[in-house]
C-alpha cells in the first residue's frame, strides 16, 4: 500500500527530494512504482524525518496523502509536565504512521501541565484509526509525564475527531514504571450529528458491521442495548451473524421517555468454548434525519476471548463524556469444583438519579479466592451487587470486592448473604455495599519518598529569552545566576551556577551545581541574578528543569515570568517544586506596605528591602521596588508586590534599609497581605533608624503582632488597621484581653485553629481573628489550660456577644470550651461568656462554632 522513508544523519541545512522509486519482486519480476510529489526529507520545517508515499498499482487508485492534526492534552496534576522527546505511532485500517517525534522543532517543546499541544503529521491515508502508541525515554522520578488524552483529526475533515483517552502516568517510578503505552480508540466526535445526540424520539436503524479478519462471524445471537439517561431499551437481537464484512440491520423505536442516548452495550450470547465474533462497528442511524452515530468497537467477543460484553459511550462535541473504566471483581468463597457464576453490578447513575443500570459477566471459578476484570462505561457509584450461580453447585460465598479504576481505585466491599432460590435453574444473591474505600495506588511510592534525598550534583536547564541581549552574552555582561534550594530538612546557602553551556536548544542554558548537604524533599527553589552594574532590560524565564544525577529525581516547571535586569528592584523568582503524587505549594502574591512617619526628604536615595518568614521557609531578602506615596491622610507609605511561593503562616519580617546619603527613618508598622487567602499580617515596629550614607545595610527583625482573616461575611473592614487610618485613629485603638478556659475532662483540648469574632451593641463586628500565640507562650487550648490573648480594636462601644470556634483541622480536633472572659484594658470592664460544652463534629449537635452571650 505504501512505503515509508526514515531520514537520519543528514547535516544541518541539507534535504533529500524524493522523486521516484520502483520495486521489483525478484521471484515474480512484478514491479510496483511510487511517484511522490513534493516530498522532502527532512520536512519543509526540518522537524519531520519520516516521509510516506503510496504505491501505484494497475487498475487501483493509490491511497491519498493525509495531514493529521494531533492534539496532546497533559493532565493537571502536580508534576504532570515534561520537556522530553515524545514519540507517537498512529494505527489504522491501512497500517501505521511509523514512529514520529512530536517535539521536533528548533525550540524545546514543553508538554505543560493542563495544556494542549498541537502537531501535524503527514502520512498516507490510514483509514479508520484504531489505536496509538506513545512513548518517551526520560528516566527518573518526576522525569515522566501524565498524559490525559489524545485527539486526532484529518485536516480536511474538521467535523470528525478520534478520541484516545489515556489518563495515566508514563514515569519510571510510578504505576507499572513504563514510559510507553498503547491507547485504544474510545470513539469519534462528529459535529454533523448533534441532533441525533440530543434526540430521544423517532425510528433508528441499528447496524452491525463486521470485518474480513479470521473467524469474524458467529452462529449465536448478538444483542445490542441502547442505554439512555433514564434507563435502557430492551436489547435488540441479531441472530446467526456469520458473514464477513456484513451489515446487519434491525430497527428500534425511541419513545422519548428515557431521554437522550448515553452509551451502547454489545453482548454475545453464551455459546461453545471456541465461538467468537469480531465487531468492527455499531451504527445508529436516525431514519427521519439520516444522521448516524458510530461506535467503533474493533474487538472480538466470545468464550475464547473470555469476553462476552463490551460498551462504548456517546461522545458529544459540546460537552463532557463518559469514560470506559476497568472493574475488578474479587470473591472469597469455598467452591468444591469449577462452577459458573454471573456477576451483575446494580448501580446509581452518576447524575444522582436513582434508576438502576446493570452490567453482567459470566465467569468460571473453582478456588477460594478468584478475581477477574471487565471493562464498562463509567456507571457511577456502585449501589448493589447481584451474583447468580447454578443451583446444583455448593458455592459458599463469604465476601466480594469490586475495585473501580486502575490508578486511583474506588473499592466497594460486600458481605455475603444467603442464596435466594429462583424459578429458573439459577440461584441469586443481592448484596448492599457495606464499606467503600478510596485506594490511591501511590502508596508504595509514598513510602519510598519518605527517604528522598537531595544531596549531590544537579543538572539545571534554564529556558530563557531576551530582546535586549543575546543569551550567549550573559557571562560577558557579568551576570551570574544564583539558586537557593528549600527542602523539608532546611535550605541551602545561595549557590552560584557555574559551568554554563549552550546545549542543542539555542535558548536553553545548562548548569551544574552541587548540594553538599541533604535537604530532604525539595519543595521550592529561588532563582536570581547578582552583580549587575548596568541596566540590561529584562530576561523572560519560561521553563526550569532540574535533575539529580545520582538519584535521577527530576522536576519540570513552566515559569513564564520576567526577571528585571535593572540596577534596583526585586531580583528573584521563586518556583514551587512539584513531584508526582505529592502535594505541592502554590505561587502567591504578597502586598507589602511599610508605614513611615515624617517626610523622607531623600526618598529617591533610600532603598527598603524585606524578608518574610513562614512555616514553609522564607522569601529571601527582596528589594521593595514599589512606590513611595502619601495617602489621603498624609501618611507616607512604601508599597510593593512580592511574588513568592506560599509561606504558610507568616510569623516574622526582616526589614532592611540602605541609602546613598545619611538619613533617618521612623517605621511605624508593616502590613503584609496574602491575596489568595485574604489574610492580613500586622507587624508593629514603632522605631527610628539612622542610616549611614553608603554604609552597610541597617536591619531589623520584627515578629508578628496580629493576624486578621479578612472574610467578607464576618469582618467589618472599617475596623481593621488599614492604610487609610490616621494617627488619631491609631490612638483610639483599645486593647482587649481574651482569656480562654479549656475544660479539664479527658480529651478536652484541641490542636485545631481557633478563631473569634467580636460583636458590638452598635451592630458592628471585629474579626475573624485567629487566637494563635498566648501571652503564656505555651501551646494553646490544651486540657485544663487557661490561655490569654491581646486584640486591638477601635473603641466603638460595648461587646454584645462573641462567636468562637475552630476549623476542625488536626487529629483529635474536638474541643471542650468552658468559658471566655474579655477584659477591656483601659477600663478593666469584664464580660464572661459561658460555654461549658463540646465543639466537635462527633459530640452533642456536631457544631464546631458557637455564639455566646454574657
Amino acid at each position: 500500500m505504501k512505503a515509508s522513508f526514515l531520514c537520519t544523519g543528514l547535516t544541518s541545512g541539507r534535504k533529500l527530494h524524493l522523486h521516484k522509486m520502483r520495486m521489483r519482486d525478484v521471484d515474480t519480476n512484478q514491479e510496483i512504482g511510487f511517484y511522490p510529489e513534493k516530498v522532502y526529507l527532512p520536512g519543509e520545517d526540518c522537524s519531520e524525518n519520516v516521509a510516506e508515499v503510496a504505491v501505484v498499482l494497475p487498475n487501483q487508485p493509490p491511497l491519498k496523502g493525509v495531514t493529521y492534526s494531533v492534539y496532546i492534552r497533559t493532565g493537571d496534576f502536580p508534576a504532570s509536565s515534561t520537556d522530553t522527546d515524545v514519540f507517537i505511532t498512529i494505527y489504522g485500517e491501512n497500517g501505521d504512521s511509523c514512529k514520529r517525534r512530536l517535539n521536533g522543532s528548533l525550540l524545546p517543546r514543553v508538554f505543560d501541565k493542563g495544556k494542549i499541544n498541537f502537531f501535524r503529521i503527514k502520512a498516507v491515508d490510514l483509514g479508520m484509526l484504531s489505536r496509538v502508541h506513545i512513548e518517551h525515554k526520560a528516566v527518573g522520578y518526576g522525569a515522566g509525564w501524565y498524559l490525559d488524552q489524545i485527539t486526532i483529526q484529518e485536516l480536511d475533515k474538521a467535523d470528525i475527531k478520534y478520541l484516545f483517552p489515556c489518563q495515566r502516568w508514563l514515569d519510571t517510578a510510578i504505576n507499572d514504571k513504563q514510559t510507553d503505552c498503547e491507547v485504544k480508540l474510545l470513539g469519534k466526535f462528529n459535529r454533523s450529528n448533534e441532533k441525533l445526540l440530543t434526540s430521544s424520539e423517532g425510528t433508528i436503524n441499528i447496524i452491525l458491521v463486521t470485518d474480513d479478519i479470521p473467524s469474524p462471524g458467529t452462529n449465536f445471537t448478538v444483542y445490542v442495548t441502547i442505554c439512555c439517561e433514564k434507563g435502557n431499551y430492551e436489547p435488540v437481537g441479531f441472530g446467526n451473524v456469520t458473514l464477513t464484512r456484513v451489515r446487519s440491520i434491525e430497527t428500534l423505536e425511541l419513545n422519548g421517555s428515557l431521554g437522550s442516548i448515553q452509551k451502547v452495550r454489545l453482548e454475545m450470547q453464551d455459546g461453545e468454548k471456541d465461538s467468537n465474533w469480531f465487531c468492527k462497528m455499531v451504527q445508529l442511524q436516525h431514519v427521519q434525519t439520516g444522521e448516524i452515530i458510530e461506535f467503533p468497537f474493533l474487538q472480538t467477543l466470545g468464550k475464547k476471548e473470555n469476553n462476552l460484553v463490551a460498551e462504548l459511550p456517546v461522545l458529544k462535541p459540546s460537552g463532557p463524556f463518559l469514560q470506559v473504566k476497568t472493574y475488578s471483581f474479587i470473591s472469597i468463597s469455598q467452591a468444591p469444583k469449577q462452577i459458573q457464576i454471573q456477576i451483575c453490578f446494580i448501580l446509581v447513575w452518576i447524575h444522582g438519579q436513582h434508576w438502576k443500570k446493570s452490567y453482567m459477566q459470566t465467569e468460571s471459578m473453582s478456588f477460594k479466592t478468584v478475581g477477574f476484570q471487565l471493562e464498562a462505561v463509567d456507571i457511577g457509584v456502585i449501589h448493589e451487587l447481584l451474583i447468580e450461580k447454578e443451583k446444583p453447585t455448593n458455592l459458599q460465598l463469604e465476601k466480594a470486592v469490586v475495585e473501580e479504576g486502575s490508578f486511583i481505585k474506588n473499592k466497594y466491599i460486600f458481605i455475603a448473604q444467603p442464596w435466594k432460590k429462583e424459578k429458573t435453574k439459577m440461584m441469586s444473591m443481592t448484596l448492599q455495599v457495606t464499606e467503600t474505600k478510596n485506594d490511591n495506588r501511590s502508596g508504595d511510592l509514598h513510602n519510598e519518598m519518605q527517604s528522598m534525598t537531595s544531596d549531590g550534583e544537579w543538572i539545571i536547564h534554564l529556558s530563557i529569552s531576551s530582546e535586549e541581549i543575546q543569551i550567549s552574552e550573559i557571562q560577558q555582561h557579568n551576570l551570574h545566576w544564583i539558586i537557593v534550594f528549600y527542602g523539608d530538612k532546611g535550605r541551602s546557602i545561595p549557590l552560584r551556577l557555574e559551568e554554563q553551556n549552550l546545549d542543542q536548544w539555542k535558548d536553553r542554558l545548562t548548569y551544574k551545581v552541587n548540594l553538599t548537604h541533604d535537604l530532604g524533599e525539595i519543595f521550592k527553589v529561588r532563582l536570581g541574578i547578582e552583580h549587575r552594574h548596568e541596566d540590561l532590560g529584562h530576561l523572560f524565564l519560561y521553563h526550569l528543569r532540574m535533575q539529580n544525577t545520582r538519584t535521577l529525581d527530576t522536576f519540570n516547571q513552566s515559569i513564564n515570568k520576567i526577571l528585571p535586569l535593572s540596577l534596583s528592584g526585586d531580583r528573584w523568582i521563586e518556583v514551587p517544586a512539584e513531584w508526582p503524587l505529592r502535594a505541592s505549594l502554590s505561587a502567591v502574591t504578597y502586598s507589602v506596605t511599610v508605614y513611615v512617619s515624617d517626610t523622607v526628604e531623600k526618598k529617591d536615595k533610600l532603598h527598603i528591602g524585606i524578608c518574610l518568614h513562614g512555616k514553609h521557609g522564607d522569601t529571601g531578602h527582596r528589594d521593595l521596588n514599589g512606590q513611595h506615596v502619601i495617602d489621603g491622610n498624609e501618611e507616607q507609605l512604601f508599597t510593593a508586590i512580592l511574588d513568592a511561593v506560599e509561606l504558610g503562616e507568616v510569623h516574622q519580617a526582616d526589614i532592611s534599609m540602605r541609602s546613598s546619603d545619611d538619613c533617618t527613618l521612623f517605621i511605624k508598622r508593616i502590613h503584609v497581605k496574602e491575596s489568595s487567602k485574604k489574610t492580613l499580617y500586622l507587624f508593629n515596629v514603632e522605631e527610628s533608624f539612622s542610616i549611614e550614607g553608603g554604609g552597610p545595610e541597617t536591619r531589623k527583625e520584627v515578629v508578628i503582632s496580629q493576624v486578621v482573616y479578612d472574610q467578607e461575611e464576618e469582618t467589618d473592614n472599617s475596623l481593621l488597621l488599614t492604610s487609610n487610618q490616621t494617627k488619631t485613629e491609631e490612638e483610639n485603638l483599645v486593647e482587649h484581653k481574651i482569656i480562654v478556659y479549656t475544660g479539664d475532662g479527658r480529651g478536652a483540648g484541641t490542636n485545631a485553629n481557633v478563631f473569634i469574632t467580636l460583636f458590638y451593641e452598635t451592630g458592628e463586628s471585629f474579626g475573624r481573628v485567629q487566637l494563635k500565640r498566648p501571652l503564656e507562650d505555651i501551646n494553646p487550648f490544651q486540657n485544663g489550660q487557661v490561655d490569654t490573648f491581646i486584640i486591638s480594636t477601635k473603641d466603638i462601644g460595648k461587646i454584645s456577644h462573641i462567636q468562637i470556634g475552630h476549623d476542625g483541622k488536626g487529629l483529635g480536633n474536638g474541643w471542650f470550651l468552658d468559658k471566655v472572659e474579655i477584659i477591656k484594658e483601659s477600663t478593666e470592664e469584664t464580660a464572661v461568656f459561658s460555654c461549658n460544652r463540646w465543639l466537635a463534629e462527633d459530640e452533642d449537635d456536631g457544631r464546631t462554632v458557637i455564639q455566646l452571650y454574657p
